[in-house]
């Protein structure tokens, strides 16, 4: 045991304990008592004298004047080591406490804020403020700095009045690496005394020569709809009227949200209309804009405080491949453990009933942004409800404005598509490739029947006019005869030694679209194969063109045939719902088209036993 004595009150006392030998049975250890006390006020241990040099350090804060004793021990007292060579050095330093605010380590002992620094100058010190708030809904900004590269890793913590409620803390990782600069803007709902927490973010460093200065001042939200009741809730989401902006919403603060609701009787997701969303954020503004849309499924009810964890929606198979498991779910989120369809953690109020949630999408990126510009986004989404919701933050609720305000606009355009009701094709967002390859069948099994006509000398399918009125819009048809359950016949031959055994069809596309900055894929689908061109703007026939335009269905080969028209925007991001295509698939009877590589005598390149392109190529015989 060692004693020294403190002559003065809030005295800071470092401890150091080392020795100089890399190893030792004996894990050392040091407690701080003071004299006529049990309570041990603080102390370190080397966990394993054996695995090199010890050298604990800390430091204390001392209220009182007075007798204070170090016990220097083995940390489970079962270890010796007599050597000469291993001793132990033990020293102290007493200091006065240089922060002005001590003590103040309890909301109890909070401190109003003052323009003198403040130290984190002993082990787990914590130094309490606290700010007023006299009228709701007030907006807190906050900014802590060090004077200089610090041992200490400052951090804040905000403390709802009752002294324990967290609002929001920060802090940074290492304070020798760069000067502590933390900035926050808080919302504060409620009056009262508000609390500030500071401390080393770890609770193991100290520092007596390099301080901290806080700030904190008390300002009006420019936000209108956040000065109360706020719209930080879905509860509280501020209606909106279709087409009409709102020009003065702002971010202001952390992890704020805004939520607004737009209403259309009479949508469903057999009947939908279409959401226009645009919301803009100036060049300069440090947030990252998203907007999530969410819908109340009417086939999950709930009631208010329901945890809404997953839709009534089950999702699985696809041989574990999660793009096409997330596609089952109208979330386009699939939890693959539980087999649900994730919902949106909500009961939502949809007007004439509540459902849990549907995020049905989210709306964040170059992708959704005009000329790829992640500030001003935009997109249309079917609408498949009467009462939608929307969700306006910052992308990972990291940053915050309240110097700019944005622009949203809402509006609701009713679905020019008489295919739409109901929908003939999934609707997926954020579709890849191998999404849309794994979801294939399904979109067959929603495509819009199409009767076609056979005048003997061709089958015409069409017209067709339709609309790629959404991002991520999918069209699906599917061809058939009257009566049968396919599009092209199987037929003999009249004179199958020149022509071949089965009739074979051309297939050709008349089309017409005057939207401007998009192409369009019409692609036939049969069986596993497609065919078919991506066109713009323009009107003519596809098929008869050239080598790059060689479509046809071999008699022999490939017929009877059901065949589907697939219509979609190539990449699944542009969409136009002001201007209709229109299409009519053609099939003509006839021999191989000749512009086919696989169908000239001088290959052997052929798809069907026809004895015109046999030429040096063997025979084939319609027996």
């Amino acid at each position: 045991h060692f004693w020294f004595e403190v002559g003065q009150p809030n005295t800071i006392v470092s401890i150091s304990l080392k020795n100089n030998t890399p190893f030792s049975p004996v894990d050392l250890c040091y407690d701080l008592f003071k004299q006529g006390q049990s309570a041990r006020l603080g102390g370190q241990c080397d966990d394993d004298g054996m695995d090199g040099v010890t050298d604990l350090s800390g430091s204390y804060y001392l209220e009182q004047a007075g007798i204070y004793f170090i016990e220097v021990h083995d940390q489970n007292d079962d270890e010796e080591d007599p050597r000469a060579l291993n001793n132990y050095l033990l020293s102290i330093n007493l200091v006065e406490d240089p922060d002005p605010y001590e003590p103040n380590n309890s909301a109890a002992e909070a401190k109003e804020i003052g323009s003198q620094a403040g130290y984190i100058s002993f082990m787990a010190d914590e130094d309490w403020f606290k700010i007023q708030v006299q009228s709701p809904n007030q907006m807190l900004v906050l900014d802590l700095q060090a004077q200089d590269r610090s041992t200490v890793d400052l951090r804040y913590e905000v403390l709802m009045p009752d002294g324990t409620t967290p609002v929001n803390s920060g802090q940074v990782e290492d304070g020798r690496r760069e000067v502590a600069q933390l900035h926050d803007v808080l919302a504060l709902d409620s009056p009262g005394w508000y609390y500030i927490k500071i401390t080393d973010a770890y609770d193991d460093d100290t520092d007596t020569s390099v301080g901290y200065t806080l700030t904190a001042s008390l300002q009006q939200n420019p936000d209108v709809r956040d000065r109360g009741p706020t719209n930080d809730t879905w509860q509280d989401a501020t209606p909106l009227t279709s087409g009409q902006p709102v020009t003065d919403g702002y971010l202001a603060t952390r992890a704020d949200e805004d939520w607004y609701v737009i209403d259309s009787p009479g949508v469903t997701d057999s009947n939908p209309a279409l959401l226009e969303v645009e919301l803009e954020f100036p060049s300069s503004s440090p947030v990252i804009p998203s907007v999530d849309l969410i819908v109340p499924d009417p086939n999950t009810p709930c009631n208010p405080g329901d945890a809404c964890d997953y839709l009534v929606w089950e999702c699985g198979g696809c041989n574990n491949n999660a793009q096409c498991q997330d596609a089952q779910c109208p979330s386009h989120s699939c939890d693959r453990a539980m087999g649900k369809c994730v919902a949106a953690n909500e009961c939502f109020d949809g007007g004439t009933y509540r459902g849990c949630g549907i995020r049905s999408l989210i709306m964040q990126g170059p992708s959704f942004g005009v000329g790829g510009d992640s500030r001003h986004l935009k997109t249309v989404a079917p609408m498949y409800g009467p009462r939608y919701y929307f969700r306006v933050a910052d992308y990972g609720a990291r940053h915050l404005d309240p110097d700019n305000s944005y622009r949203f606009t809402v509006t609701v355009h009713p679905e020019p598509d008489t295919h739409e009701s109901p929908p003939n094709g999934l609707y997926l967002p954020y579709i890849t490739k191998d999404q849309e390859q794994e979801t294939r069948d399904w979109n067959k099994r929603l495509a819009t029947p199409v009767t076609c006509s056979d005048n003997g000398t061709e089958i015409v399918c069409g017209p067709i006019t339709g609309y790629i009125s959404f991002r991520g819009d999918q069209d699906w048809y599917v061809l058939t005869l009257p009566g049968q359950d396919y599009t092209i016949p199987k037929e003999t031959e009249a004179d199958p030694s020149t022509a071949g055994c089965y009739v074979d069809f051309n297939l050709l596309w008349d089309w017409s679209f005057s939207g401007s900055g998009m192409s369009l894929g019409y692609v036939v689908v049969r069986g596993g194969d497609e065919m078919g061109p991506e066109l713009g703007s323009g009107s003519g026939t596809w098929g008869n063109g050239g080598e790059n335009e060689c479509s046809y269905v071999c008699g022999e080969y490939q017929a009877p045939t059901k065949l589907y028209l697939w219509v979609f925007s190539p990449g699944f991001e542009k969409y136009d719902f002001n201007n209709p295509y229109n299409i009519t698939i053609r099939a003509v009877r006839g021999v191989c088209p000749q512009n086919c590589s696989y169908c000239r005598a001088d290959t052997c390149d052929f798809h069907c036993p026809n004895p015109v392109n046999a030429v040096g190529c063997g025979s084939n015989s319609c027996q």
